[in-house]
Order: structure tokens, then C-alpha cells, then sequence
């Protein structure tokens, strides 16, 4: 079952990142941030995603912490890949061998 999940997990990823690119390369990067002051719904919606990001952020740092790993690269993405850096920190963090949590390491 586990692998299944990380089979439909990585499909999410690659449409998701196939999308990202053909959005990117049809209207441009900046392009992505200008449709966001067309409108009030567009612009809640971006809003909405950054604090989104924010929080994933966080949780991603907390995640880190605890399994004494480093986040720096995938939190230096999340604001120019949005969530193309979380999906890569959680698909990378599937793929490392369990540790023992820091606290008790330490104990």
C-alpha cells in the first residue's frame, strides 16, 4: 500500500509541475503575479496562498527540527515555486531513511 501511495503521490507531483510549466511558459512569471491585482477575487486568492505557504513553511521548519535535517533549500523555493517546494520537501522526506527523533536521541 505504502508504495502505491508513493506512486500516486509522484503523479500528483508531475502534473502538478507540468502544469506550473506550461502556465509559466505561456504567460511568464511575472505574469503569474500580475493576473493577481486584475481582480479582488484574484488577488484574495494569491493572498490566501501566501499565508498558506506561510504556515506550510513553518511546519516544514518544525518537521526539519525534529529530524535534525535541513529545510534552508526547499524554504528558499517555496516563495519563487510556491507549492512545487512543498510537494519536493515532502516527497523528499518519504525518501530518507527513519531516524530516530531528535528529543529522544538525546535523552
Amino acid at each position: 500500500m505504502e508504495s502505491f501511495l508513493r506512486v500516486v503521490f509522484a503523479l500528483v507531483i508531475a502534473v502538478y509541475v507540468v502544469v506550473s510549466v506550461v502556465a509559466t511558459f505561456e504567460h511568464g512569471y511575472v505574469a503569474l503575479f500580475t493576473e493577481t491585482t486584475r481582480s479582488w477575487a484574484s488577488a484574495q486568492v494569491f493572498l490566501d496562498l501566501c499565508v498558506a505557504l506561510f504556515l506550510v513553511g513553518g511546519q516544514m521548519r518544525a518537521d526539519a527540527q525534529k529530524r535534525d535535517v535541513t529545510v534552508w533549500p526547499f524554504l528558499v523555493a517555496l516563495p519563487f515555486l510556491g507549492s512545487v517546494a512543498a510537494l519536493g520537501w515532502i516527497a523528499w522526506r518519504q525518501f530518507q531513511p527513519a531516524q530516530a527523533p531528535v528529543a529522544a536521541a538525546r535523552a
